[in-house]
């Protein structure tokens, strides 16, 4: 369909682009991004951008979407410390995958630098730098997928560096490099208003966004459209086929708010030829949600994780958003660099970007120690030895002093480190070696605290936001004294299942921790991902998951997730469970089971209540045999039937 002049390419394949023959060749969403901005995101990392850049940022950070004069098509315009995420799209381990897509630098003889990533939800992933010059250029590279991922989806996301870059053309297939392909026509879900969040009041009747589809030039006559919108319960909320001309580009009015309903929708949308033939596919979300604005919410776990060095176009957007339908009245936690309190400019820019957020509590961390420079001495030494040096942690303390007494007044709290578990060697001898052990860790917590109180005694001191799956690590960092030196307990709640997790079990644990290094009661934050689990408004009745994780000495290991729910008939001491055990590696499971105890009978239960949580925590249950078999098994006065099976 189109040439580009004086284009270029890293495996000689030819230079016009063709559409696809059909929807399997490219994996990816509005790859050309002729539908806009639908099927991609963006996330700024502003406390990685280059110390000098930091005035570039504030003033444009988000892609840009552009008409390149060379292509006469649209480009993806994405600026250095931005990340540009596609939608994600299905994978299979083993199987062997090609990323590829079209770049050119942004502005003529500035080059840039994109790292392009493949990755998973655990963030495992295959990636690699490309230097980027000013024609249009094809970047591909191939690999075979290494690794297992549960939810079996993945996306691409592309990092500039130095400069922008614009970005067309995208391509995920499996197998080696063949030509750009596209779906003959391609649909979206965009926002009539152009408000790019997709959230809609309740109240607002006239809720309305658009299906949009754009053909190809292969695509002639008379084409059907298929929109069908379903809530998270799958009840459908509306079924609407359209016949349209293929005239280039469609857009069908969708009506939201038929029903009332709040809560996240989703929206199936296909365009089929006369004949039958698919020639287009997408999902599509929205919300409907109640106005917020002027309550207050006690107790409210949400949470802010938003950066502050933002174009002041995005804050506008954001902050009525947020304030009338998500209540983030608890904190904000964002990057900080020593860096950032040099040069009076930027220190003043930020101290602004503080007060533009009005959350009532604004955490942020000094991030890395100053690794901006790692050529500083005492930088290496940190990383290298084993303790901190004297001479080190007074170059160390030195720093904090100078960005905790730049922000007295404005910020709350500090968070010394980000995720110190992770820090390991790179290369070398000595690679994948810790270089910020717990006893370390808890050391620099010792002496910086004392410091930080001195400049602002009120200011929280808070740590040591560690991961989930790293016990023996936090446990390590309370024990060698870090429970004494924090003020809130933090930690990052990342996994696989977000949605599967006890996080009250988990919250729960590390109280007992706390409460064990003489800390009980300190508040416990999640500062990086939240999660959730809807209760039925049943109390007797009880939906719980697990995760498992067995070693088995000479056989096979065996891991997963068990979903279970419980359900007590009042008054009789009568038990019905149901559950499903989802392994990993082997065949699904099955499980049904009936419990009678005389000793469980609770006449004062009520069996409909008007509360949806209950906080209860099974933490007790986290090492259950998996049910494997069937079993009888006989206990004083009561009596258990399982029957289970894959």
């Amino acid at each position: 369909m189109l040439k580009l002049a004086g284009q270029t390419s890293q495996e000689n394949e030819e230079t016009t682009y063709t559409q696809a023959p059909s929807l399997s060749a490219n994996l990816l969403t509005n790859p050309e991004f002729e539908l806009g901005y639908w099927g991609w995101n963006c996330y700024s990392w502003g406390h990685g951008l280059p110390f000098d850049k930091l005035s570039d940022m504030l003033t444009r950070s988000e892609p840009v979407l552009v008409k390149d004069k060379e292509t006469d098509s649209n480009a993806m315009k994405v600026y250095p410390s931005t990340s540009l995420t596609s939608f994600c799209f299905p994978i299979k381990p083993g199987k062997k995958y090609t990323v590829s897509l079209y770049m050119k630098n942004a502005q003529k003889g500035r080059n840039a630098k994109c790292r392009v990533f493949f990755l998973d939800s655990k963030w495992k992933n295959c990636s690699d730098e490309f230097k980027i010059n000013d024609k249009w250029t094809r970047y591909s590279y191939t690999f075979a997928w290494p690794h297992h991922s549960r939810r079996s989806n993945a996306y691409v996301r592309m990092d500039p560096k130095d400069n922008p870059v614009l970005i067309d053309k995208v391509q995920i297939e499996e197998g080696t490099l063949t030509g750009f392909t596209a779906s003959p026509v391609q649909v979206g879900l965009i926002n009539k208003q152009g408000d790019k969040y997709n959230i809609f009041s309740v109240d607002d009747q006239g809720a309305t966004m658009l299906l949009k589809a754009v053909c190809g030039k292969k695509v002639n006559g008379k084409i059907k459209i298929s929109a069908v919108c379903k809530d998270v319960w799958g009840r459908k909320v509306f079924d609407k086929k359209i016949q349209a001309d293929a005239t280039g580009k469609i857009e069908i009015p969708l009506a939201l708010n038929k029903t009332g309903r709040t809560g996240v929708f989703e929206v199936t949308m296909q365009a089929f030829e006369n004949s039958g033939k698919k020639l287009g596919f997408g999902i599509g979300r929205y919300a409907i949600c109640r106005d917020l604005s002027g309550m207050t919410l006690p107790n409210n776990p949400v949470a802010g994780h938003f950066q502050l060095i933002r174009p002041y176009e995005q804050i506008a957007d954001l902050m009525p958003i947020l304030d009338k339908y998500f209540k983030i009245n608890e904190f904000n936690r964002c990057f900080m660099k020593t860096k950032y309190v040099e040069d009076k400019k930027i220190a003043d820019l930020l101290s602004e970007a503080i007060s533009r957020w009005t959350w009532p509590k604004s955490i942020k961390r000094i991030e890395r120690l100053g690794f901006k420079d790692r050529n500083k001495p005492w930088v290496k030494r940190l990383l290298a030895e084993n303790t901190v040096a004297p001479e080190v942690m007074k170059e160390y303390l030195a720093e904090v002093k100078q960005v905790v007494t730049a922000f007295k007044g404005k910020v709350d709290g500090w968070e010394l480190l980000n995720e110190p578990h992770l820090w390991r060697v790179r290369s070398g001898p000595d690679k994948g070696k810790r270089t910020m052990p717990p006893e370390k860790t808890a050391s620099l917590y010792k002496a910086a605290y004392p410091l930080i109180k001195s400049i602002s005694p009120s200011t929280m001191i808070v740590g040591p936001s560690t991961g989930l799956h790293y016990p023996e690590w936090t446990k390590g960092f309370l024990k060698a004294g870090g429970a004494k030196y924090i003020d809130v307990f933090t930690f990052h709640g990342y996994c696989d299942s977000p949605d599967l997790v006890d996080m009250y079990g988990k919250i729960m644990e590390y109280r007992k921790w706390l409460a064990s290094y003489n800390r009980p009661g300190i508040p416990v934050w999640n500062t990086e991902q939240y999660f959730g689990a809807q209760i039925p408004y049943i109390p007797s009745s009880t939906f719980y998951t697990k995760a498992f994780n067995f070693d088995v000495p000479g056989g096979n290991d065996f891991e997963g997730y068990e979903y279970t729910t419980k359900l007590e008939v009042p008054n009789s001491g009568l038990t019905f469970e149901i559950g499903h055990t989802d392994y990993d590696h082997h065949t699904d499971e099955w499980f049904l089971q009936l419990r009678f105890s005389t000793n469980k009978v609770n006449k004062d239960r009520e069996f409909i209540s008007d509360e949806v949580f209950e906080k209860a925590s099974i933490i007790d249950q986290k090492y259950d045999k998996v049910r494997r078999e069937n079993i009888i098994v006989k206990s004083g006065a009561a009596f258990t039937v399982k029957a289970g099976g894959f």
